[in-house]
């Protein structure tokens, strides 16, 4: 099977969807999938299917169009939102003409629901994948940790200003997409360092005591995988409600620094203990690279069946 993953260059800036690209481009040829990547899809669609990251995306849009020019091929879409970078039609368009919608969690279903319309028969629960080597032991939190590129989306920030109040030392580490909003951050009292090595970054989640993603809108990042295998408290935007309000160990925010003090200080003042860290054991790159190409196969098997419409794709969830 033969599958084109369509996303932004990942030189543009450092994110979770890159790294999810590489970690599929790398482990799907195991379970009989030769993927490869483009940036821009050209009129030389020769694949099976198109995976497509990304539903607000320029690119994304471009990727429907040439399917639809130049090719029948179906398509699967992550349903990564990144805000409103192309009009709400236009993205409607990509989710349209998806043969298989994939989400994060039920909290990213939601989040996309109340803005665009999905078919729930094709929607998937794939969660990402989490490298065991951050797995570590228990130390004692020094700091809160924020793992994420800075930037105003990111809403560091309102953290910085909530941690100041709490009088708790806060490290940022991201890459700088915004200087004049990192220099705020710092100001703030936040402390910034450029992004780390794997092992280096461990050790930075090994001596938390709290990690805390208050995005404005991102509802499952790969952080809150990384650091619920290191066995750390969590604050998240209340957004992330569905996905988090089974998990132990996580406190639910706001926006503002008023509204992330309180949550934020009782995950500091809270014990950190194991229960996220055996929820997530089990959740590897290979596991989420297997569900890939499960889902694949079920597309073609769903497009190549005499009777497509009388087999819709039921919801069910992976994590």
């Amino acid at each position: 099977m033969r599958v084109i993953l369509v996303n932004r260059e990942p030189s543009l800036w450092e994110g979770g969807d890159s790294r999810k690209v590489a970690q599929l481009l790398r482990l799907l040829p195991a379970y009989g999938v030769d993927a490869t990547f483009r940036s821009v899809l050209d009129e030389s669609i020769d694949c099976d299917l198109v995976h497509i990251f990304h539903c607000s995306f320029p690119t994304s849009h471009a990727a429907i169009q040439q399917i639809k020019r130049h090719s029948h091929v179906p398509v699967v879409v992550s349903t990564i939102y990144s805000g409103e970078s192309i009009p709400r039609a236009k993205q409607q368009a990509v989710i349209d003409h998806a043969a298989a919608l994939i989400c994060l969690s039920p909290g990213e279903g939601e989040y996309i629901a109340k803005r665009l319309f999905m078919d729930l028969r094709k929607v998937r629960f794939i969660c990402n994948g989490v490298d065991p080597m951050f797995d570590v032991a228990p130390a004692e939190g020094k700091y809160v940790l924020c793992v994420g590129r800075i930037q105003e989306q990111k809403n560091q920030l309102q953290l910085a200003l909530a941690a100041r109040c709490l009088g708790l030392r806060l490290i940022c580490v991201g890459q700088i997409l915004d200087s004049n909003y990192a220099a705020a951050v710092e100001a703030a009292g936040a402390e910034i360092l450029p992004n780390r090595e794997q092992h280096a970054l461990i050790q930075l989640y090994q001596h938390a005591q709290v990690l805390a993603c208050v995005s404005t809108h991102e509802v499952h990042p790969n952080v809150v995988l990384e650091g619920g295998l290191a066995g750390l408290n969590i604050v998240l935007t209340s957004t992330s409600l569905s996905f988090t309000d089974r998990l132990p160990n996580v406190w639910l925010c706001g926006l503002s620094a008023n509204e992330i003090a309180a949550p934020l200080a009782a995950a500091w003042n809270s014990p950190k203990d194991s229960r996220l860290k055996s929820l997530f054991k089990g959740r590897t790159w290979h596991k989420t690279a297997k569900e890939h190409a499960d889902l694949y196969q079920h597309v073609l098997a769903i497009r190549n069946s005499p009777t497509p419409h009388s087999r819709p794709m039921a919801i069910r969830e992976i994590l």
